[in-house]
């Protein structure tokens, strides 16, 4: 069979395989190779993308071999905007113009040839820009494929932005599209995959001004409508390691990231005031303790006589015990029932306590009579 191969003008061509001979493999094998930007004159919108022939293969893995010509034997679709490219990555770098990468983490939702011809092997694509009248023009994409996922590929798509910096070619960074929903209201955004949690949280207040002033949290919402309340520490970590911090299900890097802005029960100030000082100056004797406050609030759209307990934002672990935190995200995850004179809460001390209106403790002493969902989740601790 003879395949001809897209030919690239000379100085792009020079610059592509200067920054494919200097990349740096860590001594593991690997396939680098170029996807080509070009025009279909038969297509009212769109274009396609036609393998070159600008490839690196150090250790000539013919597994890696057996790849491209795959590549070169397929016939992929001419990608639009609106084009449903599937699991094939390069083309979807294209149609985003945001890097990509196939990892250890990934989930299959559904096979298609491309998914079928890449395997088990890692994948790190990303889009090359020229400047062009102070505009950015799609030159094509790179490929890097390895014959394991790996954890990251953000370490290699920095080696590949500084190349192509230094040769006046530029990519965009890897990425995640944020979809969040607030009060009947939705929008979008895309973030860096490096961009931590805490620069996520100021992209929503500032698109949702009037959170500013409020205290929430937000909670991630996987494809079952389960929502999973993103933890305190997830503060310090990037958008690819919260999945991992909240035990969270694998996504794959087409989905978008689902979250949803609760807000937590806002006490009169004076209340806060108090309680605040309270929690401040209480005397943990050097061991750890997790203080909390839950709000009473009435539903004045409720007939019933009874109320909810909220758990609100006051709360104070000196030793920041991460046991203790995770119970508290446990607390804020829970639906806890509605409190009536006559309604059962269980094993739930608080919902006991202010349904009696005594003051109660679980102590080394306590005996379970029965298992429910509120002792599961205090476990072996004190309250």
């Amino acid at each position: 069979m003879i395949v001809i191969e897209y030919q690239l003008v000379p100085a792009l061509d020079s610059t592509l395989r200067e920054v494919f001979g200097k990349f740096n493999f860590h001594k593991e094998s690997g396939l680098l190779q170029f996807w080509a930007f070009s025009t279909d004159p038969e297509a009212e919108m769109g274009w396609n993308l036609v393998l070159t022939n600008i490839t690196c293969n150090p250790t000539q893995d013919q597994g890696l071999e057996d790849y491209r010509k795959r590549c070169f034997e397929r016939e992929y679709p001419s990608v639009g905007i609106e084009t449903s490219v599937g699991n094939w990555l390069a083309g979807r770098a294209a149609q985003t113009g945001i890097a990509d990468h196939r990892t250890k983490h990934h989930v299959l939702d559904q096979e298609d040839q491309h998914s079928r011809d890449i395997g088990a092997r890692g994948q790190l694509v990303l889009p090359v820009f020229s400047d062009e009248d102070a505009g950015n023009k799609l030159a094509g994409v790179i490929e890097y494929v390895t014959i394991e996922r790996k954890e990251s590929y953000v370490e290699d798509f920095e080696q590949f932005q500084n190349s192509l910096k230094d040769k006046g070619l530029k990519s965009t960074y890897m990425g995640k599209t944020i979809k969040v929903v607030y009060n009947g209201h939705m929008i979008k955004f895309t973030l860096p995959l490096s961009a931590k949690f805490t620069d996520m949280l100021r992209e929503v207040t500032k698109r949702f001004t009037g959170l500013e002033h409020k205290k929430f949290r937000v909670e991630y919402v996987d494809k079952k409508d389960t929502n999973t309340s993103l933890s305190r520490t997830s503060a310090s970590l990037t958008l690819s390691n919260i999945t991992k911090a909240n035990n969270m299900e694998a996504m794959n890097s087409q989905d978008h990231f689902n979250i949803m802005v609760v807000i937590l029960c806002q006490l009169v100030p004076k209340i806060e005031s108090v309680l605040s000082e309270l929690f401040g100056k209480f005397n943990f004797r050097e061991e750890s303790g997790l203080l909390q406050f839950w709000a009473y609030r009435r539903d004045p759209d409720s007939e019933e006589i009874g109320c909810n307990l909220v758990l609100t934002h006051l709360t104070y672990n000196p030793t920041q015990d991460q046991g203790l935190e995770d119970y508290r995200n446990i607390c804020l995850e829970n639906q806890y029932p509605f409190i009536g004179i006559e309604t059962n809460v269980g094993s739930w001390l608080p919902g006991r306590a202010a349904q009696t209106g005594f003051a109660d403790h679980r102590t080394r002493h306590h005996v379970l009579d029965i298992e429910d969902q509120h002792s599961r989740d205090i476990g072996a601790w004190g309250s």
